[in-house]
């Protein structure tokens, strides 16, 4: 886990200096805290930087920026989990290899396929690959998005960066998007791939950007979580019987990919909570003998305790924060936080303590509400929809019309739109009093598979939470959050090729999270009769201390935060 940055200046022979690429290695040196290296062309048009977390292959020989063949320099952030099959199967082809890193496999992977090479790589990444024979430079993002990456292309000058602050830093006058934020308002998240700069942009998840000399710019979407869902067999949806191996094929998928997330040369850790996405990881890494410290998080407010049990299981360590520890962290956490967001605070919590153990990976049970349909949104839709066409009579009843989401139903039938109204935080009328202007609230998410209008609603549901809820908010929270303490935060339950395999299997489109994983934790009665709750925590404000805060108050408050 790192930070990648860099600057080409492709239109004008303005020259990068080595004091530029510095800078932005000390802006981002939270993220890669091991070492860090620099790389300028010989006529300072194109210069790469890099931040280094060591955790596979610990030695200096993959340092980077990394030289391949005297032809490709690559900096990458992330990790690559089947890196070693990888590895094997080039070596078959002829390459040969002088480190034992999953950067080289990277590297040669795209001499070898081009920019097809994505569609072989299983873990997070972001990469840059400078190719010197055809002056171009490629830019990379995983399918999911759980790595981020950011771009500024203006006035001849394209920049990248695994974090946003790196543009504001350089730039204290860079521009900022008013529609961010009551985009941010409603949603609690910024909707890639706009951010909280006018000029700055995300690199779509499971795309890649080709840029060469005289901004000849091209996006390549070839990877993205709508190609796996594009290919699914809508037979599925209405096969009658469920074969009894179908939990053992997902129990199976499952366990293959959280093992897979364990490789390192480093200690590992995997939060714990109540649930039973963190459970089934323990029950996993258990049963497959892995040595790693599981870490249970609890608060003095005696609602959020969690269950004994887990607190005093083997190799568990528990931390515990009161309300003054909560309070000082929130003051740091808005100093790492890149963009306004109602998250990232519990992951900022649990992220400190494992570093507090000189730990630097961990593994989180984050997506398997989104992936396995964890949620009651979809009862939450229906039902509000029910009445509000079949019954008619929410106008008779005067305490329900101040309730936000019949107002916001009240005008579309459109699914994606309640969905997303569902989510949203602040009600328009909010908003606009906040704002003291128009407001232009946008109710789409992303590109949607040529087949989506076959699905069912529960299906949808489960397409619109990955590639709206988890993209935009979990996994762009838990990256900025976890590396704020330099941890780098694996999530086995984000894995294409673990959805490509659960696309395939019948029950996957028939049961929700709690029907599929109580199956797998019959030993752990007391995880499985626990109603959901989430990984809450105490939402004390810094400036009001003694004031508990809901999302909605909670927004604007961090939204003046960013606007002093």
């Amino acid at each position: 886990m790192c930070s990648v940055s860099g600057i080409f200046n492709y239109l004008y022979d303005k020259k990068i200096s080595e004091d530029q690429l510095l800078k932005f290695n000390q802006i981002l040196k939270h993220r890669g805290p091991d070492g860090n290296g620099i790389w300028l062309s010989k006529d300072k048009r194109i210069g790469l930087a890099h931040n280094r977390l060591s955790i596979i292959e610990l030695s200096k020989q993959s340092n980077q920026p990394m030289f391949i063949d005297d032809n490709l320099i690559i900096i990458f952030n992330g990790e690559i989990y089947n890196f070693i099959e990888l590895r094997n199967s080039l070596i078959e082809k002829g390459h040969q290899f002088k480190t034992k890193s999953d950067t080289e496999v990277v590297a040669r992977m795209f001499l070898q396929y081009g920019h097809e090479y994505v569609k072989f790589l299983r873990g997070m990444y972001v990469i840059a690959i400078w190719d010197r024979k055809k002056n171009n430079l490629t830019l990379s993002r995983d399918t999911f998005g759980i790595k981020p990456l950011y771009y500024k292309n203006k006035d001849g000058v394209f920049i990248f960066s695994s974090e946003i602050k790196l543009f504001s830093e350089i730039n204290k006058f860079e521009e900022k998007d008013i529609s961010s934020e009551e985009d941010f308002l409603f949603r609690g998240f910024i909707l890639g791939p706009k951010t909280f700069y006018k000029n700055v942009e995300e690199v779509e998840p499971g795309s890649s950007i080709l840029i060469s000399f005289n901004n000849n710019l091209k996006i390549i979407n070839n990877d993205g979580v709508d190609k796996y869902f594009s290919e699914i067999d809508d037979s599925l949806f209405y096969k009658q019987n469920i074969n009894s191996n179908d939990y053992e094929e997902i129990y199976d998928a499952i366990q293959e990919s959280v093992v897979l997330h364990t490789r390192s040369d480093v200690e590992i850790a995997s939060f714990l909570s109540q649930g039973h996405d963190s459970n089934l990881i323990r029950k996993i890494l258990i049963d497959n003998k892995i040595n790693a410290k599981f870490i249970n998080l609890s608060f003095d407010d005696n609602n959020l305790k969690n269950n004994e049990k887990i607190r005093n299981q083997k190799k568990v360590i528990n931390y515990n924060f009161n309300k003054e520890d909560l309070i000082n962290m929130n003051k740091e956490i808005h100093r790492y936080m890149d963009q306004p967001s109602i998250d990232g605070f519990n992951t900022f919590y649990a992220s400190s303590c494992v570093k507090k153990e000189g730990i630097k990976v961990v593994l989180s049970g984050i997506g398997a509400d989104e992936i396995f349909s964890g949620y009651t949104t979809l009862n939450k839709i229906n039902l509000i929809s029910f009445f509000y066409k079949n019954l008619r009579i929410l106008n008779k009843i005067n305490f329900l019309k101040n309730f936000k989401i019949y107002k916001l139903f009240s005008d579309t039938d459109d699914f994606e739109q309640k969905y997303i109204l569902s989510r949203s935080i602040n009600s328009r009328k909010n908003i606009f009093k906040y704002l003291k202007r128009k407001i232009d609230l946008q109710y789409k998410s992303s590109r949607k598979p040529n087949n989506y209008n076959n699905w069912t609603e529960k299906f949808k549901l489960k397409f619109l939470e990955i590639s709206y809820y988890m993209k935009n908010q979990l996994l762009r929270d838990s990256d900025w959050a976890s590396m704020a303490n330099s941890i780098e935060l694996r999530t086995p339950f984000v894995d294409k090729f673990l959805l490509k395999k659960l696309l395939k299997i019948p029950l996957f489109y028939k049961q929700d999270k709690k029907e599929i994983f109580q199956k797998y934790l019959k030993s752990e009665n007391y995880i499985i009769k626990k109603k959901k709750t989430g990984f809450n925590y105490p939402r004390y404000n810094s400036i009001y201390p003694y004031e508990k805060i809901n999302y909605s108050k909670h927004s604007f408050q961090i939204l003046a935060g960013f606007k002093k």
